[in-house]
């Protein structure tokens, strides 16, 4: 789909499957969502990236539908049978709609329910009029994913935890991250695509249920002994919600590769728009690879100084998960203006004006089965499941403390977030209702209370002390907060935030807890119930997810 800015759109979704159906991936009956005798087929859609809906519009993740008729048990907001009504009213960016249904997320994404939707404004026109971004067969869209399948080609999804073994063809279970074993881009595994000696604008999106790509493109040139290979530099000129200020060229962030080879790290949801030029290259075959690690957190090794250390992920390489597509630059060149892009992309965006700090927790547990069950919560409360409660299952009996809704921001309002990371994970987090803009990183240390709560941070580097009876030591010299990466200097409604480079992971109160905060200016729109979450669809399944009650 493709509206433009300020035009309306009204969008019916309808679930024609058969009500007798089962799904044909495995359910886990034993997580949110999943327990009261849902039907398998139902589902509700989110448009991501809609800056501005109401709620019954948004894809609220009770407020499913399913052919069988069923109706979810007293959902905070009702399904909608009513066509959504998108405003549209947004700057030119690359959205994505999918299926949000509570418990049933990874799977019905995994099997295809997602597509591309492309706002249109004045300015994106204007630079395409005047000959400064490519357009028509010059931009392509690109949904990069990762898919198992079976020797019959239909696709195959884990029904047990790798971790506790639990789970199986009669009872399946959820599995912390899925990772798939072949890269497939617009549905199609491996593919290439001719394109000519000129410049493109590839439009991106990391449909991916948990894995992470750092991705840059190469060729290899066989005429020399020993060959050698050589990396095509490429700009980024767009994030999640539209264009940035200026070109920024492609730098490798945070990476397991050489910094000097220009790449792109992208989460599952982000989007970025490159211009890549492929003049002089013609004959060339030019490969899309990937490096980055999975599961993707910590990037540096371990070293002696900071034992026990948790190893970082295992980059990617090979032909399987170590190449996403080819382009190959050969098609024949077609008489057309040259694109020349400009130093200048749009009007300045306007920095959103830093609030007192609303603090958010990130942090990980495992449920009364045994399993890695990442969520969310404060500080001061540790982890608070989706209707919130903070739930202890290492008491006996288990131990339920109800909390609330702790996300409150008020419609038209601008906070400053502050996203505290104490797992070992790089986490998406996704928040519905408006947009943000990044603005920092910064390491911390804080001694662990119950229920994964976090009392006296430290904002160093050098971890903190614990307490020595009831003295608490002070803390080490701050290490000024890292700006976030240029290309990250837009809007956005899915931020990366990063685990600690030194974490060494303590379930035992009183001790130590390594992380990152990451800081956002949030411009909330509401009103509306809505949700933010980790965009890890395993993640968000069981059980990181919270509601957002913009007033």
């Amino acid at each position: 789909m493709s509206p433009v800015l300020l035009i309306p759109a009204q969008v019916q979704y309808t679930n024609t499957l058969s009500a007798t159906l089962q799904h044909f991936l495995p359910v886990d009956k034993t997580i949110h969502g999943t327990m009261m005798g849902e039907p398998d087929i139902r589902s509700v859609v989110h448009l991501h990236g809609n800056r501005i809906v109401d709620q019954a519009s948004d894809g609220f993740p009770e407020a499913w539908i399913s052919p069988t008729g069923t109706l979810p048990m007293l959902p905070r907001v009702p399904p909608n049978l009513s066509p959504f009504q998108y405003t549209n009213n947004q700057e030119a960016s690359l959205l994505w709609y999918h299926d949000h249904t509570i418990g049933m997320t990874r799977l019905n994404v995994f099997a295809g329910m997602a597509g591309l939707y492309i706002v249109r404004d004045t300015n994106e026109q204007t630079l395409i009029t005047n000959n400064q971004l490519p357009s028509g067969r010059y931009e392509v869209p690109l949904v990069i994913q990762d898919r198992t399948f079976k020797l019959d080609g239909s696709l195959a999804y884990p029904d047990k935890d790798p971790n506790t073994l639990l789970g199986g063809i009669a009872n399946p279970s959820v599995v912390p991250e899925f990772f798939g074993n072949v890269i497939v881009v617009n549905g199609t595994a491996w593919p290439y695509f001719q394109v000519e000696p000129k410049k493109y604008r590839l439009r991106l999106l990391n449909g991916s249920n948990a894995r992470f790509y750092t991705m840059d493109f190469k060729f290899t040139d066989t005429t020399v002994i020993p060959s050698q290979d050589y990396y095509v530099p490429f700009q980024v000129i767009a994030t999640d919600s539209g264009l940035l200020n200026a070109p920024v060229p492609a730098t490798i962030g945070t990476s397991s590769i050489t910094p000097t080879v220009p790449a792109l790290t992208m989460a599952p949801a982000e989007r970025y728009d490159i211009i890549i030029d492929f003049t002089g290259l013609g004959g060339k075959n030019i490969t899309m690879t990937n490096s980055a690690p999975v599961p993707f957190g910590r990037t540096q090794p371990c070293t002696t100084a900071i034992p026990p250390c948790v190893p970082p992920g295992i980059p990617a390489t090979g032909t399987m998960q170590g190449q996403i597509m080819q382009f190959k630059v050969n098609a024949p060149a077609v008489s057309s203006p040259a694109i020349t892009i400009p130093a200048a992309l749009r009007t300045p965006i306007v920095p959103l004006v830093n609030t007192p700090a609303h603090q958010v927790l990130l942090v990980e547990t495992k449920d009364d089965k045994g399993r890695i069950t990442p969520m969310l919560g404060t500080l001061n409360n540790g982890w608070i499941d989706f209707m919130g409660d903070h739930i202890d299952y290492t008491k006996n009996p288990i131990q339920v403390t109800p909390i609330g809704d702790t996300d409150k921001p008020a419609r038209n309002s601008v906070q400053t977030w502050e996203i505290f990371n104490s797992t070992l994970d790089a986490h998406p987090i996704h928040l519905h209702d408006g947009a943000f803009q990044p603005i920092e990183r910064q390491p911390f240390s804080a001694i662990l209370g119950p229920g994964g709560s976090l009392t006296d941070i430290c904002y160093s580097s050098t971890p903190r002390q614990p307490k020595s009876g009831t003295v608490v030591p002070a803390c080490p010299p701050v290490t000024p907060p890292s700006p976030v990466l240029a290309r990250e200097k837009g809007w956005k409604d899915t931020m990366l935030v990063y685990p600690s480079e030194n974490n060494t992971p303590t379930i035992n109160i009183g001790g130590i807890v390594k992380g990152q905060v990451t800081r956002v200016n949030i411009k909330f729109e509401g009103p509306g119930l809505f949700v933010w979450h980790c965009h890890i669809t395993e993640h968000e399944d069981h059980d990181m997810m919270r509601p957002l009650a913009v007033r």
